[in-house]
């Protein structure tokens, strides 16, 4: 037998969050905020990533304030202030105003995040790592709150860019898979990101899955794969130390002229898609809010196929979760069928398992847990 050392689950669901954009790109979140904040509410995110609003943005700052009163959200806020004209260069004169509503809410903003894939203007503005390494300067002197580093679009572009660790609490990426498997590239980027910014702590603002082609776009998975690999995703992301990773996005972009982004839980129709309720189902059942509590540890023998992977989380009232999944394609230009692999968990007295998925109880010392390509999970109660 061997000990495993079990999460906190409440810990997994507080790394979950997800990008809004309240008049930012879309005005459907304005325009049918009702919906918008029925659906947040209940899929029980407790972050949302979106732009910071100065203070004559009061409409947008409202439903910000809502969101936080009414349900606990607290908001990771992107101040990327912009020359107006092109090329949108950084301006770092506008980072004053956006931060006044931080300031002015501190329970509300969980953190500042600087400028969002600046390395899409590497050819226009020829400068464009003094001028980020200025921007992230200022921002970090003026926040008064956590910092979350720029990103970039494309990963080697941190190769050419500027040392910012001393101007940033938390390091950033936007690690999309490109419709591959969640699991296909997050271990690459974490170990790019630690020797990049000494190992400071690491955020995913941006990542997620587009569920309809779209020319000129990373490549799409169906609904139904994207219900497998989004909980997959902030499953992996935990498991390898990703403090908080932000889906993209709640909704669908709608509308005319709407042809970019399909990547939302939601469909620019308001209705949910099957990884809405994939992801409602996972924060639900893991949610354990309450003061801060040190998880223990499982003894046990558990005998799993190598490429099935694994997460151990625990609640206050002593239950563990065993979450479990094969990190296995779930679409390749269609969706694909993937057998099932079995996981032997022994234990050193009888205990009782319940498969929270196919909602079936066993007692006993040795249980067979099948693993599939979604998250099943398994609550093992002493």
């Amino acid at each position: 037998m061997r000990t495993l050392q079990a999460r906190s689950a409440d810990a997994f669901v507080e790394s979950i969050g997800i990008n809004t954009k309240f008049g930012y790109g879309s005005r459907l979140y304005v325009r049918a905020y009702a919906e918008v904040r029925r659906h947040l509410e209940s899929l029980g995110v407790r972050h949302v990533r979106d732009v910071a609003y100065g203070p004559r943005q009061r409409d947008k700052v409202s439903k910000m304030l809502d969101l936080y009163h009414a349900f606990g959200i607290r908001i990771l806020a992107l101040v990327d202030s912009r020359r107006r004209g092109r090329p949108r260069l950084l301006d770092p004169g506008g980072i004053p105003g956006l931060l006044t509503t931080v300031h002015a809410h501190p329970d509300v903003f969980v953190a500042v995040e600087g400028p969002n894939e600046y390395d899409h203007l590497l050819r226009a503005d020829k400068n464009w790592g003094e001028n980020l390494l200025k921007y992230q300067k200022a921002l970090y002197e003026q926040a008064e709150t956590v910092v979350v580093g720029p990103s970039m679009a494309r990963g080697k572009a941190w190769r050419d860019a500027p040392d910012l660790t001393p101007f940033l609490d938390k390091s950033n990426t936007h690690s999309y898979p490109g419709g591959r498997p969640p699991e296909s590239n997050i271990g690459r980027v974490v170990e790019q990101m630690k020797r990049l910014f000494d190992g400071k702590p690491l955020w995913a603002t941006e990542t997620g899955y587009l569920t309809r082609s779209v020319p000129g776009k990373q490549p799409h998975v169906s609904e139904a794969a994207a219900a497998k690999y989004i909980p997959r995703l902030f499953a992996e992301y935990f498991l390898r130390g990703v403090e908080r990773t932000y889906l993209f996005e709640l909704l669908d972009d709608a509308g005319k002229g709407a042809k970019r982004n399909k990547f939302g839980l939601i469909r620019g129709d308001l209705t949910p898609k099957p990884a809405f309720y994939a992801l409602h189902e996972l924060i639900v059942l893991l949610s354990d809010r309450g003061p801060a509590f040190e998880p223990g540890r499982l003894v046990c023998e558990l005998d799993a196929p190598d490429d099935v992977r694994t997460l151990l989380l625990q609640k206050r009232d002593g239950v563990f979760y065993l979450l479990v999944w094969q990190p296995a394609d779930s679409f390749r230009r269609g969706d694909v069928s993937v057998s099932p692999k079995q996981v032997r968990l022994t234990l050193p007295s009888p205990v009782t398992v319940l498969d929270v998925n196919a909602h079936v109880e066993a007692a006993g010392t040795t249980h067979e847990l099948p693993a599939v390509d979604a998250v099943s999970v398994y609550a093992i109660r002493a």
